[in-house]
This record gives C-alpha cells, structure tokens and sequence, in this order.
C-alpha cells in the first residue's frame, strides 16, 4: 500500500505540473497553429481555402461558361447547325460543356456541404448531374437506339414489316407482337447472321410461368394443360440450345434481306407462336433495309400488355434510347387514357427532354373513305400529339402497306389512287425514314447540345447565383481579391485559437491523463499491489540467495580457531561471528538497495514514463514539449527511503546480533516491533517453526534459513508501512507481551 500511495504522489506531482503548464504550452502551441504547423490547423485552413477556391471558380463561371455572351454564342451555334457541320467537332464540344458544368455541380456540392441551417438543393444536384453523365454517355455512343413504340393493334408490326420490305411480325387483328425485337443493320464479321433469339433463364422463366393468367373461356385443366406444353415446349428448345441462344444463319448475304426461306419462317412462328411470350426474351433481326448503318430499331411489346415485364420493357427502353417513334392509330384520332398515361411517364423527370427526340408516326389513315375523313382524322390526331409536346415537324401520316405490296399488283394500284389525294399520306413513310436518318446524323447531337444550353441557362445559372448569395454568410470575404483569404485566416486562426487549444488539445489530453491515472491506481490497485510483491520478491530472493554461494562455507569453530589473541584453553567465538554478522548485514543491505532500485525502475517506466507519454499528446506534432521536473534519482531516493525504514530494523532484528548480545538484540526487536509490529510478529512465528535447526551450518545456514523469512518481513512491513505512528504503538505493545513468553 505504501508503494502504492508513493506512486499515486508522483504522477499526482506530474498532473500538477502539467496543469501549471497550461497557459506555457498556449502560448508554444499558439505560434505552431500561426505558422500552420498543428495538423488541425491545417484541416482548418484547407477546408477554409477548399472553401475559398470553390467560391472563386463559381465566381469564374458567371463571367465565363454562364455568362451571357457565352450562351447567346452557344444559341448561335445552334442555329448553324445542318448537314454540313463536322459532327465529331460538335460532338467534342458537348463533351468539353459537360465536363465544365460537372465540375460546377461539384463546387456547387462542395460549398452545400459547409451549410448547416441553410435548406440544401443536392438532391436536384444529384438529378443534374446524372442528366449531364446520361447526355455524355450518348454523346459517345457509336450505335444508337430508336424505339418503336405504341399501344397493341396501332400498327407498329405493319410499320416494321414495311422496314423489312417482307412480313415477318404479326400484323392480323387477332395476334400481336408480345416479344422483344431489335431490327440491326448487318454483322461484318458474320453478314450471313439473319436473326438471334435469346431465351429466359429458369428464374426469369418460373416467374413468368406463375404470372400467367387464365383466358376468360378457359378452365382450369386446359390453363394447367396450357401452362404443362409451355414448359415442356421450352425444355426441348433449352436442351438443342444449352447457351440460351438460337442462332439463324441464311445462304446469302445482306443480312437476310433475301432468301432467308426456313430461317424466317422459324422466327417468324417464334413471334408469332403464342406459346413462346414465356419462352422467348428478345428477338434480334439483321437487316440492310434500316434508314442508316449506325443506328438500330427496338421493338417492345404494347404498352397496354397484361404482362407487367413488358410495360416496364417499355419504358425503360424509352429512357435508355437516343429517339423514339410513338406509333398512334388515326382511325382512332382522340388518345386514350392509356395513351395519355403513356406520354405523361414519358415527360417526367426520367425521361429528360424526351420529346425533342420524339417523332409522331399516324397509321391507318388509308382505311379512310373519304379525303374529307382524312384530313378530319389526320388533323385531329396531329393536334392532340402537338399538344402533347410532340413538334409539328417530326408528326408524319403514313401508309405502311403500301411498302409491302408489289408496285404492278392490283392491291398496290387500288391503294395508291386511293391515297394520292390524301395530303402527303403517299410519301410519308419515306419522308419519316429520312427525317429519322437526319435526326441520327445530325439533329441527334444538336439536341444533345441544346438541352445542355437550357440546363444551364434554367438551372446551373440560378444555383451557382443562390450558392454564392449564401456562402458568403460562411465566407464573408471577396474572391476576387487574391490577398483577402490569407488575412481572414490568420484573423479567423486568431479568433478561434483560444476555443482550439481548450477543446481539442489542452482538456481532451489532461481528461484522458486524468482516467489513465485513476484506472491504473484506483480501479486496478488490486493488480498493482500484487505485482509490486512479485517483482519485490522475486528480485530480493534472487540477490539475497546468490549472497552465500559467492563465498567459501567456513564453521565458526575454524574461524573462532584461526583467530589470533586466544589462548586454546579459553576460545571465544563472539568476535567472529560478529564479524560475519555485520559483513552479512552489510551485503544484504546492498541486496535490498539493488532490489528497491529495480523496484523504482519499473515504477517509472510503467507509470511516470507512460504518463509523461500521454500527456505529451498535447502535440503530436512535437513529442517533447513536456518534460517533468521529476527525475529517476529523485524516485530511486524516495523508494530507497521507504523500503530501508523498514528493511534496516529487520536485518537489524534477525542477523545483526547474536544469542549472547541479549541487551542488543532485545533493542532491535523493540525498534522492529514499533516500525513493523506484523512483521516481528511473523518473524517470531517463523523461528520457532524452525524449531532449532539452524545448527551445524554456522551463520551462513542461519542466513540461509532465514532469507524467505526476511522476504515476508520486509513484504508484510512494506505492506503496513501506511499505518499511523499510534496504531504502530498498540499493535506493539501485543506483540511485546507474545515475545516476552518466546525470548
């Protein structure tokens, strides 16, 4: 307990000292945190000229890329567009505007982070920014995508076979196309590839499967019947085609515009085969009839489909595609609701600008009678698609038949004399292939830039003006003038240094001291005791048994014998014996220095060395700055102390004197006995244990026997040295009437 409360003074001493330090170590720290050497100091300023720099190139972009002169350049370079701009020019240059405009969202989103009861905007940033990558990603695209699409019976299989020049889709009242198709222009490595069909996986499959839905004239065993030839129909195509591919190869080349004969015939049952919706995932027609090489037609199921994968088909391909052709039957003029809910997922916010690549394709309008129920049909129905965002000039009238039919045919006459005074009905398929072919090349990347132009004039423009407005409440500094962020700085590093040090150096540093110190001492005193007897013991015993080996093993009676002075008739063996006992008392009184040293030394490496460490955390930056007042002598002089007050009585009482200096040897008892009363106590108990056996091996046997006693003495005696003078007293006085019983 005494070493225990020794240690709690010292590193008491050291919290002392550091606390006084307090106001010494602000002003060290202080200069380091002016010159930007304290590491959150710099996390401070970075984040502060972060700040700054974001600020300044927003400031930058209102005098440059959102300035007026830059957009009313762009808008005039819009209007220079046409067949003969060079289109990887025009390409590059979206590229390089939405690199910038990125970089603004970033500073934009940067500055935002830094606001605290300021509403935020980043979810709109977010939108922004995921447009701008969508419109970088179609800029880069080498094929692009038109989808066909329409609600079921509008026509749309008609508009594709007459693409074709062949029919190959469905086009009857009773069947409609239900499966995913993409017409491409032809393979150059393999021009002979007429069509591919892509199978649904097991999972994809299963969940169809569950998803079928009984006809309404239909009972259940013929449904269980149906559903059973489904999937014994798929499991003979999967076992030929294990890849889940099926591909159709014809004899001829040109994408098997010619000559396909089976091929087609099979492709065409997989459309039109009502069993193989479930079966087959996607369809792909190779064919050289496209309006354009670089570009390819996506056909998706009607949108009114019962089957939900295909109204989500649908309209993800809508997103994902470069324009689409919304296909409207004109014997039905006015949409219907389901056409209307169409266009309005259309025009939210998924589908950004859609309608600048949307084309209006009205078909059937040769089954009018009557020139005046064409135009009554036609009028009515371009109306409502320019009403709903279409653009006048991308709504075309067209009769798909006619590009089926052959040009000397009855039919193909009938049709035409009936047309030809129906407007521009004749000519229009022709003329919505080209309007298409040039949208690709050329009014594809225009729109791309125009939408870019309106996104920044509409939104950018207003976000960078209503940041900047509130950043300034952050930074209330001008970024214009270059020496303005080094003097707010150093003016804000002088404002905030005093909440600095408190709050993140000085008080988190003294706090965990504080615990360390409380936990090592107080909750863990248990341990710490414990481990001081150890070390205390095991060293002591060490030393104190190698005393005797050191040294020959000589009697008294030849020492006493060897002693000059004597006559033989009267030897006396005092004088030797006292010699040995002050030569013992000398070595073992060395012995418990060495041990109290070693004692201090471990003390101070685990306590006040680990202490100093931890306080020195003050400054990272420099390990040294605090260094205590308390050495290792000063401690090595304090154990010593301690450990010799009651280790000197002990040796004193157990060795120095011999049997025949009773007055002596009484007198260190009795200094034992009020320095320690416990340990004489259990020094008594242990020699009579011994029960007189320390003859016949002189005083270095008696040394011997009585080196663990010793240990336990001196343990016991260190262990109670914490008690009061008075209570040593008392407790003596007991124990003085037990030794008089003994000695």
């Amino acid at each position: 307990m005494s070493f225990l409360l020794l240690v709690v003074r010292w590193t008491q001493h050291l919290l002392t000292e550091f606390h006084g330090l307090k106001h010494q170590f602000k002003r060290i720290l202080e200069k380091k945190f002016e010159n930007q050497e304290l590491n959150i100091n710099a996390d401070l300023n970075n984040k502060t000229r972060m700040l700054y720099n974001h600020m300044k190139q927003l400031e930058q972009t209102l005098q440059t890329v959102l300035s007026k002169k830059s957009f009313d350049e762009l808008q005039s370079y819009l209007t220079k567009i046409d067949h003969s701009t060079d289109v990887n020019e025009l390409k590059q240059k979206i590229n390089d505007l939405i690199d910038t405009y990125i970089k603004i969202i970033e500073s934009l989103e940067y500055v935002e982070q830094q606001q605290e009861e300021i509403d935020r905007n980043s979810n709109r940033l977010v939108s922004i920014k995921n447009i701008l990558e969508r419109l970088k990603e179609l800029n880069a695209k080498v094929s692009h995508t038109i989808c066909i699409i329409g609600l079921e019976k509008c026509g749309k299989s008609t508009y594709i076979n007459a693409l074709l020049g062949y029919d190959l889709l469905p086009s009857d009242s009773k069947r409609c196309t239900q499966i995913r198709t993409i017409l491409k222009p032809p393979m150059r490595d393999n021009p002979n590839l007429f069509a591919t069909a892509k199978f649904y996986n097991d999972s994809e499959f299963g969940n169809l499967l569950e998803q079928m839905k009984r006809k309404d004239d239909e009972s259940d065993e013929n449904f269980q019947l149906r559903k059973k030839q489904i999937m014994e129909l798929r499991s003979t195509i999967v076992s030929k085609y294990p890849e889940g591919e099926q591909r159709f190869n014809t004899g001829s080349g040109g994408g098997g515009s010619v000559n396909a004969g089976g091929e087609r015939k099979q492709v065409s049952e997989y459309i039109v085969g009502e069993s193989y919706v479930n079966i087959i995932k996607e369809l792909t027609i190779f064919t050289d009839k496209l309006p354009g090489k670089n570009y390819e037609l996506l056909d998706v199921p009607g949108f009114d489909s019962p089957i939900k994968e295909h109204r989500l088909a649908g309209l993800q391909a809508i997103k994902s595609s470069d324009a689409f052709l919304y296909l409207t039957d004109g014997q039905r003029p006015d949409l219907t609701e389901p056409q209307m809910v169409l266009l309005n997922e259309i025009q939210g916010e998924n589908h950004y600008e859609a309608m600048q690549r949307a084309f209006g394709i009205i078909t059937k309008l040769d089954l009018c009678q009557t020139q005046t129920k064409f135009n009554d049909h036609f009028l009515k129905a371009r109306d409502q698609l320019i009403e709903k965002k279409f653009k006048k000039e991308h709504i075309f009238a067209i009769c798909s038949v006619l590009q089926l039919l052959k040009q000397n045919s009855e039919e193909f006459t009938v049709i035409q004399d009936k047309i030809k005074n129906f407007g521009e009905l004749e000519n229009g398929f022709q003329k919505s292939k080209t309007a298409l072919s040039q949208f690709i090349e050329c009014e594809l990347p225009k729109t791309h830039l125009k939408q870019l132009v309106d996104l920044a004039k509409n939104e950018l423009l207003r976000y960078v003006t209503d940041t900047l407005k509130t950043a300034r409440k952050i930074l209330p500094i001008n970024p214009t003038e270059e020496t303005s962020i080094d003097t707010y700085i150093k003016k804000l590093n002088t404002e905030k240094w005093d909440q600095v040090y408190e709050e993140e150096r000085f008080q988190p540093t003294f706090a965990k001291a504080n615990f360390w110190q409380k936990t090592q001492l107080t909750e863990n005193r248990s341990k710490f005791i414990d481990e001081t007897k150890r070390i205390f013991h095991d060293r002591f015993r060490a030393l104190a048994m190698e005393a005797p080996e050191q040294r020959p093993q000589r009697s008294i009676k030849r020492l006493m014998f060897e002693t000059y002075g004597f006559t033989p008739l009267h030897p006396n063996s005092h004088p030797p014996e006292d010699k040995i006992r002050e030569k013992l008392c000398f070595e073992l009184e060395k012995v418990v220095l060495r041990t109290s040293n070693e004692l201090t030394q471990h003390f101070y490496d685990n306590y006040v060395c680990k202490l100093v460490k931890i306080l020195n955390e003050i400054c990272p930056e420099d390990n040294g700055l605090y260094e205590t007042t308390l050495s290792l002598e000063i401690c090595k002089i304090e154990t010593r102390t301690l450990v010799t007050r009651v280790c000197g009585p002990v040796i004193a009482a157990t060795l120095r004197f011999s049997q025949s200096d009773a007055k002596c040897r009484q007198a260190a008892v009795d200094e034992l006995i009020l320095v320690a009363p416990t340990v004489a106590y259990n020094l008594c108990e242990n020699n009579n244990s011994n029960d007189g056996t320390n003859s016949g091996s002189g005083i270095m046997a008696t040394f011997s026997s009585l080196a663990p006693t010793l240990v336990k003495g001196i343990e016991l005696g260190l262990g109670i040295f914490g008690r009061t003078g008075i209570q040593n007293r008392l407790t003596a006085e007991v124990v003085k009437m037990i030794f008089r019983r003994i000695i």
